[in-house]
Order: structure tokens, then C-alpha cells, then sequence
């Protein structure tokens, strides 16, 4: 099911939705779009969401699909390490035998 993006709320403590964004996939001809936006706002958007918030503003669609249930930012040490953990208590390693 695939909704339509009206904001991408970047790095904000006051956010308003619960959902984390974590893929994108597009068209090439959307991706040079987006390069060009980006070219055209003097590569001042720090965060993908930033210029997808222009993309969005000058009339273009972008969807999402709502899906997951945890979020881990495994950019950050911590992250990576809660991460690893989760994926251990889901599915043990199981030891090869000797």
C-alpha cells in the first residue's frame, strides 16, 4: 500500500509521524531530477530528505511504503551493536561441527 509523502521531517525531536524512512528507490529520470535540484540549491542539502522536501515543494510525487516495526540507526556505534544484538536473539548462529 503506498501512501503519498506530503514532509520528510529531518533530524526533529518534535516529529510528528512515528515512521523512520530507511530506503529510497526511484527512476533514473527522477534521480537526474533530484541531481539537478540538488545542483540548482547549490549542494546545500545536507540530508537526502531536505531536498526531497524541495522535490516535493516544486510539484513532484513521492510515495512511501509504510513497513517494520523497530528502527536502529546503524550509522552510530550503539545502533550497530543493538543491531547485532537483535539479529542474535532472532536467529542464533548455530556452531558448525567439528
Amino acid at each position: 500500500d503506498l501512501s503519498y509523502v506530503k514532509e520528510v521531517e529531518v533530524k526533529r525531536n518534535d516529529a510528528h509521524s512515528q515512521w523512520v524512512w530507511g530506503a529510497v528507490t526511484t527512476t533514473g529520470r527522477a534521480f537526474h531530477d533530484l541531481k539537478l535540484l540538488w545542483e540548482a540549491r547549490h549542494r546545500e542539502d545536507e540530508y537526502l530528505g531536505y531536498l526531497l522536501n524541495a522535490y516535493i515543494a516544486a510539484g513532484n510525487a513521492v510515495r512511501c511504503a509504510c513497513a517494520g516495526e523497530l528502527y536502529m540507526d546503524v550509522g552510530t556505534l550503539d545502533g550497530y551493536h543493538q543491531a547485532l544484538n537483535f539479529l542474535r536473539k532472532q536467529s542464533p548462529i548455530r556452531e558448525q561441527a567439528a
